[in-house]
């Protein structure tokens, strides 16, 4: 797992999920519990949309809620082709 980003506030990257025309699909491969609600907690097989990376992290959401997002590591995904 990527070192956790200092001063990171995921709010502040919420507008790209409602701009980006790119997005990605991935499923989870491992579970992440985070503490920090920066980050999003997901459970190994969830599908999540992801349309930025910052150092090792990927902003994903739920595609059926745009409302829940965060950042998770990069490694724990795999693109869905």
């Amino acid at each position: 797992m990527p070192a956790p980003i200092q001063g990171l506030d995921c709010s502040k990257y919420e507008n790209l999920i409602y701009k980006s025309k790119k997005r990605t699909m991935y499923i989870a491969m491992k579970d992440f519990r985070p503490k920090d609600r920066n980050y999003f907690p997901m459970r190994q097989g969830d599908i999540l949309c992801s349309v930025y990376e910052l150092k090792g992290w990927r902003l994903v959401y739920v595609e059926e809620n745009p409302k829940k997002f965060g950042f998770v590591p990069d490694n724990y995904l795999n693109v869905i082709h």
